[in-house]
């Protein structure tokens, strides 16, 4: 595991430290069994903790921290930022780490999606179960689970090529038969101008240049167009907002 180590401030907290809300502090962790996001130590470490308890109230009190990896031999925690990229993380005899940061809602359809060198997300893709819907319909139904359309601002050209090909074999036996999955790109602000549809902040050339284009895509001055996945999610390609297809969503962790 890719850990960048600072100097530590130990930190000496007393159960009369720990008051108020910290009771249900522990609750806001998760136990990590495994996971490809790196962490990074904090200057500031917590020793004499004698309970799970006490790190979960040092992490929610300490700016940029995530989670904590809690060594209950040597009563420390060691509270932790987390970070895109890094190497596999599994629990050691130095300590388990707890996070922040939640795991997919496989109740709503979401599977776990691992790029190695980006943050974790979940992706879903919408089923012959579920209604074609217009670029709207399929931002209110990501919306409706946490979700949102699908966007990449932060993968890399490498790792594109690698999310495309776990959604031509995703982990569901009900996928959608349609070829047409709606994407969070469009112009919509600004004909002409692709945004992502999550920040509205437009597509850099690179951005623009890295996506796998389907030959008869335009983007038009005039109208604002909509993206979407299409050749068995092999290629990108433009279309009217108010067409109906599938969609994906995704929801980062």
């Amino acid at each position: 595991m890719v850990i960048f180590v600072t100097a530590a401030f130990l930190l000496v907290l007393s159960p009369d430290h720990v008051t108020g809300r910290s009771q249900n502090d522990t609750g806001l962790f998760r136990k990590v069994a495994e996971s490809y996001t790196g962490y990074e130590y904090l200057s500031v470490n917590v020793t004499d903790a004698r309970s799970l308890t006490t790190c979960a109230t040092s992490c929610l009190r300490t700016d940029d921290c995530t989670g904590y990896v809690f060594d209950a031999g040597q009563a420390v925690c060691q509270l932790v930022a987390e970070f895109c990229g890094g190497s596999v993380y599994k629990p050691t005899g130095d300590g388990q780490l707890y996070t922040l940061k939640q795991v997919c809602p496989t109740s709503s359809g979401y599977h776990y999606v691992d790029l190695v060198t980006v943050c974790e997300f979940c992706l879903r893709l919408s089923s012959d179960l579920d209604l074609l819907v217009n670029y709207q319909g399929a931002r209110n139904a990501c919306n409706a689970d946490g979700g949102t359309l699908l966007h990449f601002e932060d993968v890399l050209e490498y790792d594109l090529q690698k999310l495309l090909e776990y959604i031509q074999v995703p982990d569901t036996s009900d996928t959608a038969s349609n070829d047409r999955f709606w994407l969070g790109i469009n112009s919509l602000l600004s004909p002409g101008q692709l945004t992502w549809d999550e920040s509205g902040t437009p597509l850099t050339e690179e951005e623009v240049n890295n996506l796998p284009w389907n030959t008869d895509a335009q983007i038009p001055m005039d109208v604002p167009v909509c993206l979407y996945l299409t050749n068995y999610f092999q290629e990108v390609t433009t279309g009217k907002c108010d067409e109906t297809m599938n969609y994906v969503c995704m929801v980062a962790i």
